[in-house]
């Protein structure tokens, strides 16, 4: 019987990643999810507001986020579908489409992972692989992470 394999999926990083496994002396400057004090969530990379006040962060990452203008401005983390960013939740949705097995890409990471310092970079990427290995634990024949790796920022002289 033939697999039916997603070559192309997506998470969505949790907030609390770069936090929860980032070295500490970098969790200043990766990327951070914050919630300004006009509740709506801000992206923040190396101190850095990467979004226009007024624009969610997170509307790219929920289905139809961008074509409803209201939404795009006031979509918050909590409206993030949990198939996104739970390894359970993704199964299931796995399993309601029929698919098998699932390759999965960041999407914050991917948009917003252009950090400058080497020793930065490096932290970040080992720090995303770390989590995403720990969501593809529970299914290890079904859930397949991506690394991320900043080969380009090293080789720099």
């Amino acid at each position: 019987m033939p697999r039916i394999i997603d070559a192309d999926g997506h998470v969505v990083e949790p907030r609390t990643l770069w936090q929860d496994y980032v070295e500490p002396e970098f969790r200043d400057r990766v990327i951070q999810i914050r919630r300004g004090a006009d509740g709506k969530d801000e992206f923040w990379v190396n101190a850095e507001r990467r979004r226009a006040p007024g624009d969610s962060i997170v509307a790219a990452v929920i289905p139809g986020g961008c074509l409803d203008p209201e939404r795009t401005r006031t979509a918050s983390w909590e409206d993030i579908l949990p198939g996104s960013w739970d390894p359970h939740e993704r199964v299931k949705v796995l399993d309601a489409e029929g698919i098998d097995a699932s390759f999965l890409y960041p999407s914050f990471y991917l948009l917003y992972g252009d950090l400058e310092d080497p020793r930065l970079a490096v932290a970040a990427c080992c720090a995303y692989n770390n989590w995403m290995a720990d969501f593809c634990r529970p299914y290890p024949r079904r859930l397949y992470g991506v690394a991320r790796c900043r080969f380009r920022i090293l080789m720099r002289p």
